[in-house]
């Protein structure tokens, strides 16, 4: 595939075509009609409820009034009672019990929250606003001492590749271990993924956006690591969907931008539902900028 290239119109129209009839004939579920309300990761159940939402009406009536007085306070230059009461909604600490959050996520604490109040200044009306920031956050730890996904596929490679050089077998346990490791950070990312609005920022932003999912895919393979009965694929194609929704119809994204994540999946010899739906967000963005292309 040139993905050097700059493609025209007739030949994205093409890849399109090319797209569809590989996912139509590979998967027979993906004649019906596309829908991609389906691309939460598969474990773990995307909890869509906010920490706000959970809280009782007394709760959140204690806590509009006081950082209202607050303002009023500040706003008439009762600085010190400001103070006093900032001081105040500084040592409120909102919990969550985890049967409020019924979540399918294995929590061993209840979720605790402080109060963080913004103030607006007198040009855009004064006033304050306030949200929950997470006190403990048990899906989160050290940054400095986590894996990362592209950093473990890109060691089993090197790990084979330095074996093949030296002429020796490939130490099969270390390389299970890597790839133990890759599944156990993905369950990882799955979980703050599903309970992103109880932790918003902690998510690890940025590990797996653009084609680092494709690149991941392709260097496992590479490795030796069995695309036909390791979930580890299905998850990254699950990425690589959500990142071609988020970024794929943008014109900063190219034709062989698209093109470079589908191929990466297709030479690791990924099958399954999830690089199908793939194949049908790639051919998707490619008939927007088709479109796109045609009417400039």
């Amino acid at each position: 595939m040139m993905i050097g290239r700059k493609y025209d119109a007739p030949i994205i129209a093409l890849l399109l075509l090319s797209f569809r009839v590989f996912a139509f004939v590979s998967d027979s579920s993906c004649h019906r009609r596309r829908t991609y309300t389906s691309l939460s990761f598969s474990d773990n159940e995307v909890v869509t409820t906010t920490p706000m939402q959970l809280l009782s009406a007394e709760k959140l009536n204690e806590i509009e009034t006081l950082v209202r007085q607050r303002s009023e306070a500040r706003w008439d230059g009762y600085y010190k009672r400001a103070d006093e009461l900032r001081d105040v909604i500084d040592q409120i600490c909102v919990t969550i019990s985890l049967d409020q959050l019924q979540s399918a996520i294995d929590l061993e604490n209840d979720l605790e929250y402080k109060i963080v109040t913004t103030d607006l200044p007198r040009s855009q009306g004064g006033g304050s606003t306030w949200e929950l920031q997470p006190i403990n956050n048990p899906l989160f730890n050290n940054a400095k001492s986590e894996d990362n996904v592209l950093q473990l596929a890109h060691a089993a490679l090197g790990m084979v590749v330095s074996t093949s050089e030296r002429g020796v077998d490939v130490n099969e346990e270390d390389l299970d271990r890597l790839v133990s490791r890759t599944e156990a950070r993905l369950q990882t990312l799955q979980q703050r993924k599903a309970m992103g609005t109880f932790f918003p920022g902690t998510a690890a932003a940025g590990e797996l956006h653009g084609r680092k999912a494709a690149d991941a895919a392709f260097w496992l393979s590479l490795a030796g690591v069995n695309a036909r009965d390791n979930f580890i694929y299905d998850e990254l194609a699950q990425v690589a969907s959500e990142e071609l929704l988020r970024f794929g119809s943008n014109k900063s994204c190219r034709a062989k931008d698209v093109l470079h994540i589908v191929e990466r999946f297709a030479m690791a010899g990924v099958t399954g539902s999830s690089v199908h739906q793939l194949y049908n967000v790639a051919a998707d963005c490619l008939e927007v900028k088709m479109m796109n292309n045609t009417s400039n």
